[in-house]
C-alpha cells in the first residue's frame, strides 16, 4: 500500500508539475508575442471638407476723415494682447507740394474703427520700419526705419499700453542702420526674426543685405545660420502657425525681383523648391489667416502675370485664387497688411493708384462643410513587426479632402523624424512598441489623424523589452525546480511515516514471521 500511495503522489505531482509549467510557458508566449501585429485603424475624423473655399475682399468705404492719412510704406501689426492693429508712420508724395511726407502718428484698428492714438514722446518720423508683436513680453517693437533726411536708421522702441519707449541704449549691438527689412515673431524660438533689407550709403550706394539677427530679451542677437538666402529688400515674411516655421518670399534682389520661397526653423533657411508660386515680385503683403491657417500674400510689384491675384500657402504649397473684387492698387501693400484675429480677416490699408484718400479693405476666407467623417486618413505600418534595425514604411491613405496634402508624423521610435510625404521610411534605433500617429491637412486647412502601432524587438522572436525571453525561460526553470523538489519532500515525508497502530486485541507486530528452522537431515 506504501507503495502505491507514493505513486499516486508522484503522479499528482507530475500533473501540477505540468500543469504549472504550461501556464507559465502560456504567459511566456503572450509576453513574447505582440498583441498589434498589424495595422491599426484610423481614429473617426472629425474634420469636414469643405466643398469650396470663399475668398472676398470688401472695401469698407470709410470716411476720410475716419481714416489715417494716404501713405505707403507704413509699419502695421497686431497686437494679441490688446485685440487691435497698430500703424506707425510711413510716407506719402504730395503732388500739391510736390514733395515726400514722412509721419510719425500711431493709430489703432479694432472693430472696423481707426483711432488716432499718437503721442508727443514717439519715434521720429520714417517708413519701411520693421514692427513686430512680442507676445512673451506684450509689446510691439519697433525698429529702424528710412528717415525724412534720407537717413537709415537703426533705433529700437517698443509699444506698451499707449506708450513708446526708445529702448535703443540697452539692447547690446543692433542690426545696421536701413530700411525695408521683414520682421515678425518666431514662435519656436521665442524671439522677434529680422533678415535683409536695404543700406544706403552717401545717398547713392545700395547695399541688400542677407544678415539675419533676433531680439529676444530686449537684446539684439547677430544670428550665423548654415544657409542664407541672398540680399533683398522689400520681402514679406510672417510666421505660420500650421507648419511651425517662418515663411519669406520674394522681394527686390541686388539684380532682379526675387520669386522664391524660403522658410526658416531649426536656426536654419530652407529653401522651397516646389514650381508653384507667386510671380516675382517686391513690396507684397503678407499674414497668417489662423480662421484657414493658410499664409495670405497679395499685391508687390511688377508681378506681370498675377498682379491681381490672392495666394494661399501652406504645407510647401501655393494656391492661387482670383476674385471679382480686389483693391485698386497692389502696390501699396507693403507693410500695411495684417491679420485682424478678433476678427478673422485680413486688414489692408490700400492707397489708390495716383493721388487719392487711402482706402481700408479686408478679406476674409471662408468654406462651407458638406458633412463630417469625408475627410480621413489611415495610417499602416509595413511590416508592422520588425526586428531592431530593419525598415518599416509607414503609409498615409487620405480619403476625401482637397489635395495638395501635408503630412506630420508624431510618436516615432529613436532614429525616424517626421517629413512631409504620405510614405515615411523608418529604421528605428530603439526598440518597443511604439503608437505612431500621422496628422494630414488639406489644402484648406482641414486636418484629420490616423493611428498605427509599430513593434520593435531587439532580436528575432523576442520582444522588447524583454532580452530575448531569456527571463520568461529563468523562472519556467525556477517553478521545474520548486515543483521537483516539494514532490521529493513529499514522498520522502511518506516513506519516514510510522506505521499505524495495531488493531485492539491484535499481537504486536514484530515484524515478519521467521520461518521455522529445516527438519534434521535435510
Amino acid at each position: 500500500m506504501r507503495r502505491t500511495s507514493g505513486a499516486r503522489a508522484v503522479a499528482v505531482g507530475a500533473v501540477v508539475l505540468l500543469a504549472v509549467v504550461s501556464a507559465i510557458a502560456v504567459g511566456a508566449t503572450n509576453a513574447a508575442s505582440p498583441r498589434a501585429a498589424g495595422p491599426v485603424a484610423a481614429v473617426a475624423p472629425t474634420a469636414v471638407t469643405p466643398a469650396a473655399l470663399d475668398l472676398t475682399w470688401t472695401n469698407l468705404s470709410l470716411a476720410n476723415a475716419a481714416q489715417p492719412p494716404p501713405r505707403v510704406t507704413g509699419s502695421m501689426v497686431y497686437d494679441s494682447e490688446l485685440g487691435e492693429v497698430v500703424l506707425f508712420g510711413g510716407q506719402y508724395f504730395n503732388g500739391t507740394t510736390d514733395a515726400t511726407d514722412f509721419y510719425n502718428d500711431t493709430w489703432t484698428f479694432a472693430h472696423g474703427v481707426w483711432t488716432n492714438v499718437t503721442t508727443t514722446v514717439a519715434p521720429s518720423p520714417r517708413s519701411g520700419a520693421g514692427l513686430a508683436y512680442d507676445p512673451a513680453n506684450n509689446e510691439v517693437v519697433l525698429f529702424g526705419g528710412r528717415g525724412a533726411a534720407r537717413n537709415d536708421l537703426n533705433d529700437t522702441w517698443t509699444w506698451t499700453d499707449g506708450t513708446w519707449t526708445n529702448i535703443s541704449a540697452t539692447v547690446g549691438p543692433s542690426p545696421p542702420p536701413g530700411f525695408w527689412f521683414s520682421m515678425a515673431y518666431d514662435a519656436q524660438t521665442e524671439a522677434i526674426l529680422l533678415f535683409g533689407g536695404v543700406n544706403v550709403t552717401d545717398g547713392v550706394q545700395e547695399t541688400y543685405t542677407n544678415a539675419t539677427w533676433s531680439f529676444i530679451g530686449n537684446q539684439w542677437t547677430h544670428l550665423s545660420p548654415a544657409t542664407v538666402p541672398p540680399g533683398r529688400q522689400t520681402q514679406a515674411m510672417v510666421w505660420d502657425t500650421v507648419d511651425g516655421e517662418m515663411v519669406m518670399f520674394g522681394g527686390q534682389g541686388s539684380v532682379e525681383t526675387l520669386n522664391d520661397t524660403w522658410t526658416y526653423y531649426d536656426a536654419d533657411w530652407n529653401q522651397d523648391t516646389n514650381p508653384v508660386h507667386p510671380g516675382a515680385r517686391g513690396g507684397e503683403g503678407i499674414a497668417f489667416d489662423s480662421s484657414i491657417n493658410r499664409v495670405v500674400l497679395y499685391g508687390g510689384t511688377p508681378a506681370p502675370d498675377d498682379f491681381y491675384s490672392t495666394w494661399l500657402y501652406v504645407g510647401g504649397t501655393w494656391t492661387q485664387y482670383n476674385t471679382s473684387l480686389v483693391p485698386n492698387n497692389p502696390q501699396a501693400t507693403y507693410g500695411q497688411f495684417v491679420y485682424d484675429a478678433a476678427a478673422n480677416e485680413v486688414v489692408d490699408l490700400n492707397e489708390p493708384l495716383g493721388e487719392g484718400p487711402v482706402s481700408t479693405w479686408v478679406l476674409t476666407i471662408t468654406n462651407a462643410p458638406i458633412g463630417p467623417s469625408s475627410f480621413s486618413v489611415t495610417l499602416t505600418a509595413n511590416p508592422a513587426s520588425i526586428a531592431l534595425g530593419a525598415e518599416s514604411n509607414l503609409t498615409a491613405d487620405v480619403s476625401g479632402g482637397t489635395s495638395p496634402f501635408h503630412y506630420s508624423y508624431s510618436g516615432l521610435p529613436a532614429g525616424c523624424t517626421t517629413e512631409n510625404t504620405p510614405t515615411l521610411p523608418c529604421t528605428p534605433t530603439a526598440a518597443g512598441s511604439f503608437r505612431i500617429t500621422v496628422t494630414a491637412t488639406d489644402d484648406l486647412g482641414n486636418t484629420t489623424q490616423g493611428n498605427a502601432t509599430l513593434t520593435v524587438t531587439s532580436s528575432s522572436g523576442a520582444s522588447a523589452p524583454s532580452s530575448s525571453g531569456v527571463g520568461d525561460w529563468v523562472w519556467i526553470l525556477v517553478a521545474v525546480v520548486v515543483v521537483v523538489v516539494v514532490l521529493v519532500v513529499l514522498v520522502v515525508a511518506r516513506r519516514r511515516r510510522p506505521s499505524p497502530p495495531a488493531p485492539p486485541g491484535a499481537p504486536p507486530f514484530n515484524g515478519p514471521p521467521v520461518p521455522p528452522p529445516p527438519p534434521p537431515g535435510s
